[in-house]
């Protein structure tokens, strides 16, 4: 059994629902959440909608090994509670505002319901036990490989394999990005525009 499950590579900040500094306002959601889904299919073609949603999980609350980058440097390597970790350092330690992406490992086991959501979950703690120390020694490779994403390595581990690399999915109480934010106001712009 692997001990490395989900993993995540060069995230975008942006699309992570952060929550609210202070109190919200009256009928103003707070919420924080950090939206993945499982890319995997059986056979060709793409995932429907459908599926895409199913798949999506939050993994905030996920323990794992984190990089931060700035324009592709890896600029700080920590564990932790993800999403609590990542907040800290996106709103208000000495890191803010010095990243734009991030790649992280976990532990933490993704399933696919019959019915319903994906889900994930910690593993039982024993899960490590008769781990060989070649395996070791490719994981850790697979790790620093990973989160400090040398220009040099072009060839990855085997052990990349046995990951669930999921794809983020924005959030819904991200931000809109600045060219989200021109692209309403041209439209309302040329809306104004077309009713006279």
């Amino acid at each position: 059994m692997a001990i490395i499950s989900l993993g995540g590579v060069h995230w975008d900040p942006l699309l992570v629902g952060w929550g609210k500094l202070g109190r919200p306002q009256s009928g103003e959601n707070s919420a924080k959440e950090m939206l993945g889904y499982n890319p995997r299919k059986e056979g060709r073609g793409k995932l429907s909608d459908d599926e895409r949603q199913r798949r999506v999980v939050d993994v905030w609350d996920c323990a794992a090994v984190y990089a931060l980058f700035e324009r592709g440097r890896c600029v700080y390597i920590g564990e932790g509670k993800l999403g609590d970790r990542l907040e800290k350092h996106w709103k208000t330690d000495n890191l803010s505002g010095r990243w734009d992406a991030f790649s992280w490992l976990s532990p933490w086991e993704y399933s696919l319901p019959n019915a319903g959501k994906a889900e994930i979950a910690a593993k039982d703690d024993n899960y490590a036990e008769n781990i060989r120390s070649k395996e070791l020694v490719e994981l850790l490779e697979l790790v620093a490989i990973r989160l400090g994403s040398p220009e040099a390595n072009a060839q990855l581990p085997k052990s990349e394999q046995s990951i669930l690399w999921l794809n983020q999915w924005r959030s819904n109480y991200s931000r809109s990005t600045i060219e989200e934010k021109v692209d309403e106001v041209l439209k309302l712009i040329k809306e104004k525009g077309e009713g006279g």
